[in-house]
Parts: structure tokens; sequence; C-alpha cells
């Protein structure tokens, strides 16, 4: 029965999949401007779990048509948050298939007036069925992603307005990524139990942010840009490829009728450039003395971001009909064989692999909690880290940029066998990173190392899950780099993990992933302090970073008996 009912579910969303439903473009993140307004709905939501051997009963008796307190006893879920670790219940832990979310907003009469609503989520795991007002709006599969349509001929513009979510996190062949469902004999009846290989937690729920906002008529759809640098990186150029209108006006008529100005401010807040395009919408702007982006103790203003505004203007009466802006970072990224560059400068990239992870909220945007890992990135002197299976969140994104952390998209790691064997670790390392170069003849990074240790845990001689183990393989794996660095063609190291993370239930896992630098609460491991010494070290060998944390050494003696009881700085 269990089978035959997602089979009816998956076969009601595809049917609903044939409705004139517009599909996602354009995707510009929600940012306030003289034309454009934008509300949180984030907060607390009413919330229902459907029954695990009834999934599709929700969409059978239409419960998006009311309150879903009316037909179920709800429970608050603050939003944005995974659901799993919110309550103390298994039965929401573990849930597998849907559940629904609803909470009542308002819309201001003065929305009505030339112009567009729009409802737009950050990320709801896995397939979301949005509803507003009892009316299927929109419906997105693949969790991660972000997803919005137009609401405006659905809201009550001047008063109460009801939105519902259906999420359903089951795995399937079909989804990304795949799992499945199978199931089992418990003591009182059959549970319903999710399968699946990847090593991270199957958090589920309204992961980001949601939000209600505003655009004119005729607005800006998207922005296409790319950035350049010439005359020794004194002179930057931002070139908007395409700046696509939508709205009312169709391709023919925004060509004849419409035309952008683009300015771009420094961080004074000084226009440094500007242009008016033509009628294709294209601009190019030209930025003397310009200030590059730099990734983190690469320069002694890392990150540092230009504001562009694109005015989106009637040819004919000359009136701003939209304004967006966002930060641009002038750069250039280009490779060859044996390195990367950035400006035209060769790159060592050092830092983590990162899961969206943590304590209670499970998956869900925490800012306070963003803040905090990119304060711990600056602290360990990493200039990158490495999403990992999944798109982060665009905010986590824009916090890199502004803070000068990389980022690099997931390649293919290899293990290594025998984690046990500390004798084992050299040479390996050395051997299959050189066997990748000669095979490609491409730079290398190693994308994945590290040892699972449970915090507190001390064992002399070092031992697997202690912290001893965990530094001294670090250590191994520093000496293999170190080697491989001489052969120019190796650019950089990436630990897995940045911290501690949740994963399926099982018996090789206590609590989840250990091998975090810093536990799930962003402390530091004993690690933590050796690897922070070695990323400053390179930091100041490649980069010739001058910025050295005067916490980097413990004070141990004055030296006055021995040169090698004293350490500092220089030792670096």
């Amino acid at each position: 029965m269990v089978f035959i009912g997602y089979c009816i579910f998956y076969a009601l969303a595809l049917v609903l999949l044939n409705r004139d439903i517009v599909t996602t473009t354009g995707m510009l993140y929600p940012r306030e401007s003289e034309t454009r307004e934008v509300r949180s709905l984030d907060g607390l939501w009413n919330f229902v779990k459907s029954d695990i051997t009834n999934p599709t009963q929700g969409m059978r008796d239409k419960w998006y048509l009311d309150d879903l307190s009316r037909v179920r006893k709800t429970i608050p879920m603050p939003v944005p948050a995974s659901y799993n670790d919110i309550t103390t219940e298994h039965a929401i832990r573990d849930h597998v298939g849907t559940v629904w979310y609803d909470r009542k907003f308002f819309v201001p009469m003065s929305w009505s007036k030339n112009q567009r609503v729009w409802l737009r989520f950050g990320s709801v795991h896995y397939e979301a069925f949005v509803y507003v007002n009892g009316e299927m709006v929109v419906r997105h599969e693949m969790g991660h992603l972000p997803f919005e349509a137009e609401i405006s001929q659905y809201v009550k513009y001047g008063q109460e307005n009801r939105i519902t979510v259906m999420c359903d996190n089951a795995l399937i062949q079909t989804t990304i990524p795949q799992g499945k469902i199978t199931e089992l004999a418990r003591d009182d009846g059959v549970s319903i139990v999710q399968t699946y290989t990847f090593d991270f937690f199957n958090y589920a729920g309204i992961h980001r942010s949601v939000h209600l906002y505003t655009t004119p008529s005729t607005y800006i759809e998207e922005i296409d840009f790319t950035t350049d640098l010439s005359k020794n990186n004194t002179v930057g150029f931002v070139k908007l490829a395409k700046v696509k209108i939508g709205g009312s006006v169709d391709n023919e008529a925004a060509s004849s009728d419409l035309h952008i100005r683009v300015q771009l401010l420094n961080k004074e807040g000084i226009i440094v450039a500007n242009t008016t395009s033509k009628s294709d919408m294209t601009a190019i702007l030209e930025i003397k003395n310009v200030k590059p982006w730099w990734p983190y103790l690469m320069h002694h203003e890392p990150g540092y971001l230009y504001e562009m505004e694109i005015f989106l203007i009637d040819s004919k009466t000359d009136e701003i009909q939209d304004v967006y802006r966002c930060k641009v970072g002038v750069r250039t990224l280009s490779w060859n064989n044996s390195s990367f560059m950035i400006n035209g400068k060769p790159i060592y990239f050092r830092g983590f692999g990162r899961h969206e992870d943590s304590d209670i909220r499970g998956k869900g945007l925490d800012l306070a909690l963003m803040t905090r890992d990119f304060n711990l990135l600056k602290w360990v002197g990493a200039n990158a880290y490495r999403t990992s299976h999944y798109p982060y969140s665009e905010e986590s994104m824009q916090f890199a940029d502004e803070n000068g952390i990389m980022i690099i998209d997931e390649c293919p790691s290899v293990d290594t066998d025998n984690p046990g064997r500390l004798d084992m670790i050299t040479k390996r390392i050395i051997d299959e990173a050189t066997t990748w170069h000669e095979k490609h003849n491409k730079p290398v990074i190693i994308s994945e190392y590290g040892a699972d240790t449970v915090e507190g845990l001390h064992l002399l001689p070092s031992y697997v899950w202690s912290e001893e183990y965990q530094t001294e393989l670090f250590s191994r794996h520093f000496r293999a780099f170190d080697i491989l660095r001489k052969k120019s063609w190796f650019i950089g190291e990436f630990v897995w993990n940045f911290a501690d993370f949740k994963t399926a239930q099982s018996v090789t896992r206590v609590g989840g992933n250990k091998k975090g630098v810093f536990t799930r609460s962003r402390q530091p491991k004993a690690v933590a302090h050796l690897l922070r010494k070695r990323y400053f070290a390179l930091g100041r060998e490649v980069d010739q970073c001058t910025l050295i944390p005067t916490d980097l050494f413990t004070y141990i003696t004055d030296g006055s008996s021995t040169r090698s009881s004293k350490h500092d700085s220089t030792d670096l």
C-alpha cells in the first residue's frame, strides 16, 4: 500500500506539471530599491506531518484550501530551518514523506498599482508545492536551489492572505540525490525507511528564507556580466553581456522603447564609472585605478567590492522604470597545466570541504552561524572552501565574496585505504596526486583528507578517534603536500571537514561524522591550532602575507637558556 501511495502521489505530480504554471526564470536576489519593496516571511509557521503510510492524503483532501489548523493539530515550526531536530519526536526527525506548512500575511493596497508581486523561496528540500489562497502558484523539485513565482493575480490586496507549502523529502531513483524507500518490519507493524548512500543527514523543510517582493510591471529580470583587468591590474572592466527585461514588453518593444544607464560606485559611494546602453541592453564600464578583488591574506584589502547600479529607462519619456543594485568584484581567472591564477597571480588554495549543518536548525540558514563560520575560516587562515554535494545559500556566497573567501565547486575525491596506519600516508598521497597530474596534465588539488576524531579523547601513543591521531595524520599529509608543492602543479589542500556534521544513524557513526577540525558547535579541536599555524605559514610563503596573528604561538620561555624553547612568527 505504501508504494502504491507513492506511485499515486508522483502520478499526481505529473498531472500538476501540465498545468499552466510559469517556469522560474531570472532569479535576481531580492533587493530593495526606489522601485522595489522586499518583505521577509521568515518566522514561525504552522506545521503538520502527514501520516507516513498515507502521504497523499493532504493532496486528496485539499488541505491547501483552508487553514491547516482546521484539518490537523499544528505545531509551530521555524522558517528557515530543517524540521527534523526542532522537536523531541522520533517521528518527526525520521519522517519519510510529506509535511505541510502554512502562515498568514498581509499585502498592502499600494502594491496593487502598476507593479508585480513575487513569492520567492531560497530552498525547500526536497520537493515543494506552493499555494496562495488555495491556488497552486509553483512547484519545484531538488532542494538547495531557489525558486519563485509571480503571485500578483492570487493575492488579496489590503487583506490577509494565506500561503501553504507541501514539502516531500522522499528520495527515489529519479531524484537528485538518489535514494531508496523500503519497508521494514517493526514490533507493531511496518516502518517506511529512507536509505541513501551519501554520508550526510537527509534534512528537510523550508531551509532558506522566504521573501515577498515587488517589481514594476516592466522590470529588470536578469543580468549577465563579466569582469576583466588590464595594464598590470590598474584598469578594470565590467562588461554587461545582456540585461534581460521582463514584464509587459516583448524583446522587440524593449529594444526600441527602453535602455539602461549603469554606474559603478566604490566603497566610499563615489561614482567611478558610468555609461548608457544602446537598445541592445549591453554596456562596458571602464574603471581607472581599479581596486581588484583579492583573496584573504593575498592583499591588505581583500574582498573589495564595487556596487553596480542599473537603471531601466523609458527612452521616450526618460523616466526610470526599474532600479537594481548588486555587488561586483573586479577580477580575472586563468589557468594552465600547472597553475591557477587570479588577477594573473598564481594562487595556492588552502581551506575546507564544508556542510550546511548545525545543531537544532540542521541545514536551515542561520546568519549568526554563517558569520561565526567565516570568522573561523579567517581565524584559521583559510582562503577558500569547497561546496560539498549541493549548492549553498546565496547569502553565504555573497558573504564569501565580501570576506575575500574563494568558493570551489566539488571535484571528485579519492579515498586512501588503511586511515589506521600513519606510516602509509605520505608516499600514497604523493603517488596519487602525481598519477592524476601525469594522466590529465592539469593542476591538482587534494579535496578530502582527515580523520574521525572525538573531541576530548586523548590517547598516547596516538590511536584512531583520538585528537592526537588527527593531529599526527594531518602532519603526515602536510609533509606530502610540501613535497608536491615543489613540483609546481600541486595547487591546493582541502581538509575534510570544516566541522562535525550529522549523518544517518549507523554503528560506524557516533552521533554523526566527526572529521571536523571544529566541533559541530564550532569550537576548535587540537588540530585546528596546528592547521592555523600551517595556513598562516603558507600565506606568508606563497602570498607574502604580512598579517600574522599575535596569538599564533603560545609563550613558553624568554629563550635565555636555549633558542629552541622560544617560538614566534619567525618560526613560520
